[in-house]
């Protein structure tokens, strides 16, 4: 039986690290933009694959949630 190899982490940092405000959408309503302080990564492996998250602290409530990094977007000072 073939066993399925972990090596690899789908979703890569893209140069964000712990302290950086991001912004992200939710896929049933992608006009509206959340922003959120990372304050830690997370490795999952769910179907055979390592997923990276973020644990972001909401701005707009305190709370933290799990997100996904490839959705993830650094806010820029050009941006804001």
């Amino acid at each position: 039986m073939n066993s399925m190899r972990t090596n690899s982490t789908f979703g890569k940092r893209k140069k964000l690290e712990v302290g950086d405000l991001v912004w992200w959408t939710e896929l049933n309503d992608i006009s509206r933009k959340n922003i959120g302080i990372i304050k830690s990564f997370k490795e999952e492996i769910k179907g055979g694959r390592k997923l990276l998250y973020a644990v972001v602290l909401r701005t707009k409530d305190n709370l933290t949630e799990e997100i996904f990094i490839a959705v993830l977007h650094k806010v820029e000072e050009k941006s804001i």
